[in-house]
């Protein structure tokens, strides 16, 4: 008689926990949904169909349509008012997590109606409908989809969520902030304050334009480090995100900061698809191209060497196969 009492209460409590869990997850996604679609209507830049639906991108059809690849294209301006494209990430989304493949950008490469360049000369000759057709051609993927984002951007969408914590060197300290610096020219005119970073070492708080400024560093190692610098900042910034969903007034900045800096063909029903994949996924993993000892580097640009591994590499990362 009094341990049947006690096991009812201790079911109760446990249904009562379960039901609680399912309502504050059905609430959170609602809310991350509702937020999208409203941004997605408000904010959506008006060039977002550019790319001609019936342009030749080179897709590899035979491809599993999961993951869903997106290529990510971070643009700087150049002198003439073009823009090349600084950050050419390879964004692979299922319900699985996300997976991110960093492209260097001065690998050579043959680029469609133009002589062999680096391979982020594309947008800056096509828009992202040449980018996404070179990296089709070179790397035999299936590509219909872009989001270029320009690094104002950036700054905008660390910012709206408080700023990250990286863990960084004295060395990488220097950089950020003569890469805040030089880049004030840019920033100061749109309000942003330059903050000098006094100190390095595990979880060092950055906010927007040091994060941008972490994520452009070279000179300390190579441009293989300023890849995984930046596959880091976009990790962190969705940690951030998952760890902040139970705060609408957090999720709202930050969607209206990334809708009011990107250009995009993907639709709303994609972009809220891929959004609560991304936040509600569990792993995130990172690739590189070309690979380790598959390429050459003559001090310039970078020429792939072995084709074969490389795209046996990226398969086998996307696909697991």
């Amino acid at each position: 008689m009094y341990y049947e009492p006690y096991k009812k209460r201790g079911k109760r409590r446990r249904r009562r926990g379960g039901f609680g869990r399912a309502i504050l997850k059905l609430i959170i996604f609602l809310v991350v949904i509702a937020v999208a679609a409203c941004a997605a209507l408000y904010f959506l830049p008006v060039s977002m169909f550019m790319v001609d639906p019936e342009a030749d991108l080179a897709v590899n059809t035979s491809l599993p349509s999961a993951p869903f690849n997106v290529l990510i294209l971070g643009v700087d301006k150049l002198n003439d008012g073009r823009q090349r494209s600084d950050t050419m990430i390879i964004a692979s989304i299922d319900s699985g997590g996300v997976k991110l493949t960093s492209i260097q950008r001065d690998l050579k490469v043959p680029i469609d109606g133009h002589k062999a360049n680096k391979i982020n000369a594309a947008f800056a000759f096509g828009g992202a409908e040449l980018a996404m057709k070179t990296v089709n051609q070179v790397f035999d993927m299936n590509i219909t989809k872009y989001v270029v984002v320009d690094f104002t951007s950036v700054v905008s969408l660390v910012d709206a969520i408080g700023g990250v914590d990286v863990d960084i060197t004295e060395q990488e300290m220097n950089h950020i902030n003569k890469n805040v610096v030089d880049s004030y020219d840019v920033f100061g005119p749109l309000g942003y304050t330059a903050t000098e970073l006094k100190t390095y070492g595990p979880g060092t708080h950055l906010d927007g334009l040091q994060a941008l400024g972490y994520a452009r560093i070279r000179k300390v190692d190579s441009d293989f480090g300023r890849t995984s610098r930046q596959r880091t900042v976009i990790n962190l910034m969705i940690q951030k995100l998952k760890s902040n969903l139970w705060n609408p007034i957090l999720v709202t900045k930050f969607l209206s900061a990334g809708f009011e800096g990107i250009d995009t063909n993907l639709n709303t029903a994609e972009m809220i698809s891929l959004g609560e994949k991304a936040v509600f996924g569990g792993s995130f993993d990172t690739f590189r191209l070309p690979m380790d000892g598959t390429y050459g580097d003559d001090g310039s640009s970078l020429t792939m060497r072995n084709e074969e591994k490389n795209l046996t590499g990226l398969r086998n990362f996307i696909y697991g196969n």
